[in-house]
């Protein structure tokens, strides 16, 4: 598959931070992300269950769940569950983040409101994942609504990341994949 029109991103890595972008340019960016998921996904056809082969490349390889991390950084997020198929792993990352906060291991204080909520989602979300959806592809999707208040703002940059929520996605992140793949 070739290589997507993405920004590069500023990270610890060393990386110049990434310009910032007007609100239209940033719409242009997603769309043009966007695009470029419809256009790699054009040879993918749903096989057995919950497989989804990608018959482009010269090896198949299947995808069982599509874990979409989007708009994540901010401090307090309301992550909701937003499908049914994915609901039973999306209430793990809420028994993960339960468990890791009894046991102390999370930088967020006790009487901060879950990240993961089981309140409903305040409505859909159209984004990347549509085209997976589209092909019968499970999708858990973590976005945090209302989404952050300096998305698609000048003011969307890195000086807005909260690192102690950060960790705390990672912890419970790692644990779920941890679990996930069984290792």
């Amino acid at each position: 598959m070739g290589t997507p029109p993405f920004p590069a991103h500023s990270h610890p890595g060393g990386h110049p931070p990434a310009p910032r972008r007007s609100t239209h340019e940033a719409g242009a960016a997603a769309a043009s992300r966007l695009y470029w998921v419809r256009a790699e996904l054009g040879a993918w056809r749903p096989t057995r269950g919950l497989a989804v082969t990608c018959v482009a490349s010269t090896s198949a390889w299947p995808v069982s769940l599509l874990v979409l991390l989007d708009l994540l950084g901010a401090q307090h997020p309301a992550i909701h569950s937003h499908f049914p198929l994915t609901h039973h792993w999306f209430l793990r990352l809420v028994a993960i983040e339960q468990r890791l906060r009894r046991l102390g291991l999370l930088q967020a204080p006790p009487q901060d409101p879950p990240i993961f909520r089981l309140s409903p989602a305040p409505g859909p979300v159209e984004d990347d994942h549509v085209p997976f959806l589209q092909r019968g592809v499970p999708v858990l999707h973590l976005i945090p609504t209302p989404f952050p208040r300096v998305w698609h703002t000048l003011e969307d940059t890195e000086d807005n990341l909260h690192p102690p929520t950060i960790q705390d996605l990672c912890k419970i992140l790692v644990t779920f994949v941890t679990e996930f793949l069984q290792l």
